[in-house]
């Protein structure tokens, strides 16, 4: 993610890459292929900017998050 881990306003859990993945494949955003290419290849297009909810109560974190791409060494 491009932004520091946030804290979950309900049940104090860090954001993390488990609330991404959850978040994709629970609302049906990306498909479990995608998600398993992008985990071990890494994503290839910065994504749009997007609510991030917790995977462990379903909160919604404030703001908005956006996963960009890393740029190679």
């Amino acid at each position: 993610m491009a932004q520091e881990r946030r804290v979950c306003a309900h049940c104090g859990k860090h954001s993390g890459l488990d609330d991404l993945v959850h978040n994709a494949l629970a609302v049906g955003i990306h498909s479990h292929d995608f998600m398993l290419d992008v985990l071990q290849h890494g994503p290839k297009n910065p994504s749009p900017s997007h609510n991030l909810f917790c995977s462990n109560c379903g909160e919604q974190h404030d703001g908005t998050c956006i996963w960009i791409p890393s740029l190679p060494w």
